[in-house]
């Protein structure tokens, strides 16, 4: 076919006779077809698979996927056109290591894509489920095979360039005890993500007090830190390496949550009285829907200073601070209530002042 072609295409411009300029433009031009046929049918095809696994994509989403997939294609026609142009074998080395890395590229961004997509549609039925493990486990997945695929793309590429990659992994290797030395800390942190995830000390949403001084919900568990929200609403960052050793006392893992008061009544208030007070709160604890039934307490043990205190302590069956709160002033209502009824007067600080003469 060559032969039969003008002579105008057998003569050299810029190193490239015109016929392989014609057959780049060429080339070009198909990938480029390729490149707009995928990103027209993409979101149709993509929706229609997606939508059988349950699974919905947003626009951005498939507009990642576009790109990654057009950019195969179009890799894939360069590399399939170009030998047939009979370059030089420097320019035609040059330009399949051209074609090679963005064939790897896209394929590599796809994956990456595609690992975005999975993790979100697990986080979401995670989310379903009551166990809150997987809601720390997915993020953490996620982030590591983010991160593996990352150092595999840069070896592949590196590869693709022709660059001698076993030199370069064996000079990380002379370097690796003064690289190991310097990622102590980051390495303690991975083991104390691994940690987190063996032995669950707590999970998303649970309220935790760290070495007695860090106080608050665990927002979010990362491969280096996990982040926790205090009660103020300021967020702290802990790194893992820190809770392998840490005293972690989890208030979510409570199966009740303990009520521990004192009723300080007046000193002119009867023993009867005192008697059928006690006895009507006894009531109100059995009757009460969120109270364990057992191992409460309501006694007058106490002869204060300017009141007779009488001793209340409950467990609630409840699962939350709001709802726990909630409880405790429903309680303190009816107990009021009850004062009212028995007429029995609450205490207040007083003193009594004796003038001698």
């Amino acid at each position: 076919m060559i032969d039969q072609l003008p002579n105008f295409f057998s003569q050299r411009i810029f190193i490239l006779t015109n016929f392989q300029w014609a057959g780049i433009l060429i080339t070009l031009f198909f990938g480029y077809l390729v490149k707009l046929i995928l990103s027209k049918y993409i979101s149709y095809l993509l929706n229609r698979i997606f939508v059988k696994k349950e699974l919905r994509l947003s626009e951005k989403q498939i507009k990642k996927i576009s790109f990654s997939l057009s950019l195969i294609g179009f890799s894939f026609v360069w590399l399939t056109i170009i030998p047939f142009l009979k370059f030089a074998d420097p320019i035609l080395h040059l330009f399949k290591i051209f074609g090679t890395v963005l064939l790897n590229s896209g394929i590599l961004i796809l994956a990456y894509h595609i690992i975005d997509i999975v993790c979100s549609f697990l986080e979401q039925k995670a989310l379903e489920t009551e166990n809150k493990f997987d809601d720390i486990l997915i993020p953490l997945l996620r982030k590591t095979f983010k991160t593996f695929l990352i150092i595999t793309g840069v070896i592949i590429i590196g590869d693709s360039l022709t660059l001698d990659v076993k030199s370069i992994v064996a000079g990380l290797g002379i370097g690796g005890i003064a690289f190991a030395l310097a990622a102590k800390d980051t390495i303690a942190n991975l083991f104390g993500s691994l940690t987190i995830i063996l032995d669950r000390p707590f999970q998303i949403g649970d309220w935790v007090v760290i070495d007695g001084t860090i106080e608050g919900s665990v927002e979010e568990v990362g491969l280096r830190s996990c982040r926790i929200r205090t009660f103020q609403d300021s967020l702290i960052t802990l790194p893992n390496g820190k809770l392998t050793n840490a005293d972690i006392n989890n208030y979510g893992r409570r199966k009740f949550r303990r009520l521990n008061t004192k009723l300080g009544v007046e000193y002119d208030t009867t023993p009867e009285s005192i008697e059928e007070f006690c006895d009507e709160i006894k009531k109100l604890i059995l009757n009460h829907p969120k109270t364990k039934k057992d191992g409460f307490y309501v006694y007058f043990n106490e002869m204060g200073d300017f009141s007779l205190n009488i001793l209340l302590s409950l467990l609630w069956a409840v699962k939350d601070k709001q709802e726990e709160l909630e409880q405790s002033h429903y309680l303190y209502l009816e107990i009021l209530k009850l004062g009212k009824k028995l007429n029995i007067n609450f205490a207040f600080p007083t003193q009594t002042l004796h003038i001698e003469k």
